[in-house]
């Protein structure tokens, strides 16, 4: 067969590389050794060598990796020619483009995104112009009525037409992951005047994902003029190998190639630094693995992983390139492998296997693989459950702040006494800054994650048109992109509780508004990792501490949340739903940004955030004037003393 010869008694497979390919793969060739004497077995070897080093010649090309869709992309077909709708299975079936091609052209405007349900929505077509908007600096926010709110103008029906969907680039993106989201709106095709207001919120399906035939079309004609003849005639040879192969029919993929497509889905569901952390384990398995072949991936190599080389990691491995020069993880082992250095600890690992363990398990729900390698990592193998407990036994080991813990925060501090600090001798406030004031009194009151707090611009503190006073934490729109939200769930409104407007929260805000801040704790630096929480965490734990609160990690800033969320439950006897909005915690439904149902305002929240009641000490009103002149304090002592403006 081609491609094969004998060195040595071994066979060998080879696969010429394309000239303008060897720059970007640093070679001329592909060689590797079938490790088989016998002809007949070395050419088994060799079909699934030839056909993984061709599928990834296509996929330098930029064209697609299945040669019978490639050979659908140039040949076109008659139902792309005339104007109508294609499912999306149908479009991918006709073009030759994937699914996944597909939506991503929809993510990057190429597209137009359309659903149709084979049995219709309920819904009400009505006037753009009878909705309300909601606006805020840099966005403008749709609120749907609901049913019983509509307007005299809206007329019912069934809508068994495709409607227009609204915020495709983010639909295409949740359904690249495998997820899916309600829809509260929708667009009507060739009326720019008329929207469609489902009855309830319309959870999307992608078998119910429409396109356009003559938008395909230009797409496929797009791709095919980039085919060259050389390219599709390796592709059928690929097919003709491949055709031969009697087992492993799934794709040929590396476990990088894993990493990046998980991570263009995970990164969307959580924060920019657990997205870089989450990166960091699975780029450490790949590494100490070489970069196999997924098929080559088994439960037993895994384990190895776990219990042979895991273990071996430094701690800090970033500290041991500083000082033994090394440039790989591979290299900082060797560097401490007979040294005093710390290994990363038990719960590290336990962090890392979980992340490896959910990739694996986003790959077979995707068809790449066909057997889960880690499914025996979660609470099977016995090294795995006790680790697993451990981790366990630390998210239980965090408490809510008792009565008697709320007294002691809310009453050592002076300026919970009287308003303000306590200047030093030379006249200036140093042991004082106004977030020790609000952070505390605004992580009891909202639930509000320390960093979603200390991140807060004074443009995220609205009001509604019925005069609702709250913090806006939907909102990220900062020119720097310096904000982050945990996740999805964490946009939301909270009201802002009547006793924190009492002490003079809004006095506060209209002051840093008139001195020309932008943020509501000027005075906070910015990390580049953790953001302007991780200043804000560090002197709350210092605070903690001094007020004698065990250094266990079982008392912190967010045992406000857990106390709020207590509370509601237990003494307000809140619904889950509620609960959930106000602490941003996963709702039972959701719908997308800048579509909002009218019960999700602040309005109808503020009932029950004045019901919130904690036994605290008696709280001087803030004093503004003096936590200007701590923030100017503050803001002089940056940069060496020489002074700065508001990160």
């Amino acid at each position: 067969m081609d491609g094969l010869f004998r060195r040595g008694g071994t066979w060998y497979a080879r696969l010429v590389i394309p000239r303008d390919l060897r720059s970007k793969l640093g070679k001329t060739e592909f060689v590797a050794s079938t490790r088989c004497h016998e002809q007949v077995m070395a050419k088994l070897v060799a079909s699934n060598l030839l056909a993984g080093w061709r599928r990834r010649i296509a996929d330098l090309n930029g064209i697609l990796t299945q040669s019978m869709e490639l050979e659908r992309l140039v040949a076109g077909h008659p139902a792309l020619t005339t104007a109508g709708y294609l499912s999306l299975a149908d479009a991918a079936g006709v073009s030759g483009i994937d699914v996944t091609r597909l939506l991503r052209a929809v993510e990057d405007g190429q597209l137009a995104l359309f659903y149709r349900h084979p049995k219709g929505i309920a819904g009400f077509m009505l006037p753009k112009a009878e909705l309300e908007e909601l606006r805020g600096p840099g966005e403008t926010e749709i609120i749907v009525p609901s049913a019983a709110q509509m307007p005299s103008s809206a007329a019912h029906k069934i809508a068994y037409e495709p409607l227009s969907v609204r915020g495709a680039a983010t639909f295409a993106r949740l359904a690249m992951a495998g997820a899916r989201e309600p829809s509260v709106l929708f667009d009507v095709p060739g009326n720019p005047t008329l929207c469609f207001a489902p009855e309830s919120p319309v959870d999307l399906q992608q078998e119910h994902f429409e396109l356009l035939a003559l938008e395909v079309e230009r797409l496929r004609g797009k791709f095919a003029a980039t085919v060259t003849p050389q390219q599709l005639e390796l592709a059928r040879a690929g097919r003709a190998v491949e055709s031969t192969q009697k087992s492993n029919t799934l794709p040929q993929r590396r476990a990088s190639d894993a990493v990046n497509a998980f991570m263009r889905v995970r990164q969307l569901k959580c924060s920019e630094d657990q997205a870089r952390r989450i990166r960091g384990a699975l780029d450490l398995f790949v590494e100490l693995e070489g970069d196999p072949w997924l098929h080559e991936v088994t439960p037993e190599r895994v384990d190895r992983f776990r219990d042979e080389k895991l273990p071996g990691v430094p701690a800090n491995e970033n500290k041991v390139r500083l000082q033994f020069k090394s440039s790989s993880i591979t290299e900082s082992i060797q560097a401490v492998r007979n040294t005093e250095w710390p290994r990363i600890s038990p719960a590290e690992q336990t962090k890392r296997l979980t992340w490896i363990a959910s990739m694996f398990e986003w790959l077979k729900l995707k068809q790449w693989i066909d057997i889960d390698p880690c499914a025996t990592l979660v609470g099977e193998s016995e090294a795995r459950s006790k680790l697993q407990r451990m981790k366990e036994r630390a998210q239980d080991a965090r408490e809510n702040f008792s009565a008697e813990d709320l007294q002691r925060i809310f009453s050592a501090g002076e300026w919970f006494q009287t308003g303000r600090g306590v200047l030093t001798k030379a006249g200036t406030y140093r042991e004082y800054c106004p977030h020790y004031y609000w952070l505390p009194l605004l992580g009891l009151f909202t639930g509000a994650r320390i960093n979603e707090l200390a991140q807060l611009h004074l443009s995220d503190v609205r009001s509604t048109p019925g005069g609702v006073w709250f913090l806006d934490l939907a909102v990220l729109d900062d020119d720097d992109g310096k904000k982050r939200r945990k996740n999805a769930n964490s946009k939301r409104r909270v009201p802002i509780h009547p006793k924190l407007i009492a002490l003079g929260f809004l006095e506060w805000k209209d002051a840093l508004m008139r001195s020309g801040f932008d943020r509501l704790f000027p005075e906070l630096r910015f990390d580049p990792v953790k953001g302007y929480g991780k200043a804000a965490t560090k002197w709350f734990s210092s605070y903690l501490n001094r007020l004698g609160f065990p250094r266990d990690n079982t008392k912190v800033f967010h045992s406000f949340r857990g106390t709020l969320v207590t509370h509601c439950a237990t003494k307000l006897k809140l619904t889950p739903q509620e609960i959930s909005v106000i602490s941003g915690h996963a709702r039972d439904t959701s719908v997308l940004s800048k579509h909002y149902l009218k019960d999700q305002l602040p309005d109808d929240l503020i009932t029950a955030i004045a019901r919130i009641d904690f036994p605290l000490p008696q709280i001087a009103a803030f004093d503004s004037e003096a936590g200007l002149k701590a923030v100017r304090d503050a803001l002089g002592r940056k940069n060496r003393g020489l002074g700065a403006i508001e990160d």
